[in-house]
C-alpha cells in the first residue's frame, strides 16, 4: 500500500502487524514515514520513537525522526538525530546528506565535521545525482569548482583514501 501511495491502507496494515507484534521496529519507523507524508507528525513521531525505543541503534528511524524535526523547524534536535543515526551507522546515506545539508545551510563549509560528511558522500556515493548537486553547493559556497573541492577531499588523510577499504565497505552495504 505505501509503495502505490495509498497511505491510509498502509497505516491500517502497519497498525494490525504491529497490534500483533508490537516489537516490529521497522513497523513503528514505516507507520511514522506514512504518518509525516500523510501530514500528521505527531503520530509520526510516536511512531519513530517508538522504534528508536524498540531498536536504539536503528539508523533509519534515526534519521527519519531528525527529517520530521528539520520540517517542523527544529534544527538542534534534527542535527542531534542525524549524529545519532551516524554513530549507529557512519555511512548512512540519508542522515550524511540531510546533515550535510543543515551544515550547508548554516554556512559551516569549512567545519572538520562537514569536511568528513562530504568526504563520504564523495568516496562512497559520488555515482548519486543528488549527492554530486550537494557537493557542487558545498564548492561554491567555498568559492571553488567542484573539481578542486573534489580533489581537496580526495587528498585528505582519511581510511577513505584506501581502495580496499571503500571496496570493503561498499562490499559490505550491498
Amino acid at each position: 500500500h505505501q509503495t502505490s501511495g495509498d497511505f491510509d491502507s498502509a497505516i491500517l496494515a502497519y497498525e494490525k502487524a504491529l497490534k500483533a507484534n508490537p516489537q516490529l521496529y521497522r513497523a513503528h519507523n514505516l507507520l511514522g514515514l506514512c504518518h509525516r507524508i500523510s501530514g500528521n507528525n505527531e503520530a509520526a513521531e510516536k511512531s519513530y520513537l517508538a522504534s528508536i525505543d524498540i531498536c536504539s541503534t536503528c539508523p533509519e528511524a534515526q534519521s527519519n525522526l531528525g527529517t520530521l524535526y528539520l520540517k517542523t523547524g527544529r534544527e538542534v534536535e534534527a542535527e542531534a538525530m542525524f549524529l545519532k543515526a551516524l554513530e549507529a551507522d557512519e555511512f548512512y546515506l540519508n542522515a550524511l546528506l540531510k546533515l550535510s545539508k543543515l551544515y550547508l545551510k548554516r554556512r559551516k563549509v569549512l567545519d572538520s565535521d562537514f569536511f568528513q560528511i562530504n568526504l563520504k558522500l564523495f568516496k562512497l556515493y559520488s555515482s548519486i545525482p543528488k549527492v554530486i548537486s550537494r557537493l557542487e553547493d558545498t564548492a561554491q559556497l567555498g568559492q571553488m569548482s567542484l573539481n578542486e573541492y573534489c580533489q581537496r577531499l580526495g587528498s585528505s588523510n582519511s581510511y577513505l583514501n584506501s581502495d580496499q577499504i571503500i571496496r570493503q565497505m561498499k562490499g559490505i552495504e550491498g
